[in-house]
């Protein structure tokens, strides 16, 4: 089990590598992403209602399963229990079991989802993103350029001084504390129309 310590702004990935730029902070691209998310829930949303998630991530051809726990929100930093696994491994058991399920996880992401159905966990929200990771001279942190299938570019920082990074940017104003799966849920279900 390890935490998720991260804060995410939404701003165009051009400004952004141009703020780095003017700060004298050098960067360089350490990895290329396309991810596809699959979040399930039940059908009265119950992983969602209590912030909790369950995520197949298909990403390069390999599947890792994660279980996020409820955030705890510092200022505009999330932090949450984050579990995540290979298909058939025992950390894929782990998560899997933080949501009630004693359930050994396949080595098949089609016999994983089947599994889950008939426990009524289902698909409610697709994800889909172009990731880009970089990484910043002297800088402890992941950083990554998101383009993201309805709602743009974010960049999401992960760390533990994430925040103050992002302060350090002045980009305080930007930060956006709903996940990505919370706001493509929001636009699908008319609660929220468009996000700027």
């Amino acid at each position: 089990m390890g935490l998720e310590i991260e804060v995410k702004v939404k701003i165009s990935h051009s400004y952004f590598l141009e703020l780095l730029r003017r700060r004298g902070l050098r960067y360089r691209t350490v990895g290329k992403e396309i991810q596809r998310d699959l979040y399930l829930d039940d059908n009265e949303c119950n992983l969602l209602l209590s912030d909790r998630v369950l995520r197949i991530r298909e990403v390069n051809g390999h599947v890792i399963v994660a279980y996020k726990g409820p955030k705890r929100k510092l200022g505009g930093e999330k932090i949450r229990e984050e579990i995540e696994g290979s298909l058939g491994s025992n950390n894929c058991n782990k998560a899997l079991s933080r949501i009630g399920l004693k359930l050994k996880c396949p080595d098949s992401e089609e016999e994983l989802i089947t599994e889950l159905k008939k426990r009524g966990f289902y698909v409610k929200n697709i994800v889909e993103k172009n990731r880009t990771n970089i990484m910043v001279e002297d800088l402890d942190l992941i950083i990554s350029l998101d383009n993201v299938s309805e709602l743009g570019e974010f960049v999401e920082i992960e760390g533990a001084r994430s925040l103050d990074f992002v302060k350090s940017l002045n980009l305080t104003c930007s930060i956006v504390i709903p996940s990505y799966a919370h706001l493509i849920h929001a636009l699908k279900h008319g609660t929220h129309t468009r996000f700027v």
